[in-house]
């Protein structure tokens, strides 16, 4: 079944993209009690990604 595997490769790629979001809003939470500078790009950049 060809839909299946798409299907199947949609879901793990939805998920990597959900794991990537929870990690980069963690790492963003670290990074922002010890590199507020820091925080304020990749915050920036998230915003940017969120956007498009």
């Amino acid at each position: 079944m060809v839909w299946k595997r798409s299907f199947i490769q949609l879901l793990f790629q939805t998920i990597k993209i959900h794991v990537a979001f929870i990690v980069i809003r963690l790492y963003g939470f670290i990074a922002q009690q010890k590199y507020p500078y820091f925080y304020a790009v990749s915050s920036a950049v998230l915003r940017l990604f969120n956007s498009l």
